[in-house]
């Protein structure tokens, strides 16, 4: 069960990259404009972790009666990203494609930056693995 598992969503990632192939192909032919770059990933992957994290500072903050400005600029700095990288797409297209494509774009940013922190997450347990040393000639 396990195998038909992860052979399901490698064949959900096969679909996912066909349809952001297919979507870079129509933006650059009709607009020379692609919305699923790497610099637009990291924009946006960005702004998510702002926004997350600014969410949890607020949350703790307010639960615990400390100071809720941290949480809230970190989610204000957040948000611009997302209006500069949503007013990008429609400047540089139409207003319906721009905003249809941008839905679609944010959709799948969630799912690269949640990949992306499990993958961060799993190096860095993976480096700071503790060995023995069986060599005791110092």
């Amino acid at each position: 069960m396990v195998v038909l598992k992860i052979l399901a969503v490698l064949a959900l990632l096969w679909v996912v990259y066909i349809l952001v192939q297919k979507m870079n192909a129509f933006t650059y032919k009709h607009y020379r404009y692609e919305f699923l770059d790497e610099g637009k990933m990291i924009l946006v992957s960005f702004a998510y972790y702002l926004l997350a994290g600014g969410f949890i500072m607020y949350n703790s903050a307010l639960n615990s009666g400390g100071d809720i400005l941290n949480g809230g600029v970190l989610m204000f700095i957040g948000s611009i990203f997302m209006i500069l990288n949503i007013w990008g797409n429609i400047k540089n297209t139409n207003l319906t494609v721009g905003l249809t494509f941008t839905v679609a774009q944010l959709l799948i940013c969630t799912v690269v930056s949640v990949g992306a922190i499990v993958i961060l997450l799993i190096a860095t347990a993976a480096a700071s693995a503790q060995y023995r040393c069986y060599d005791n000639n110092y």
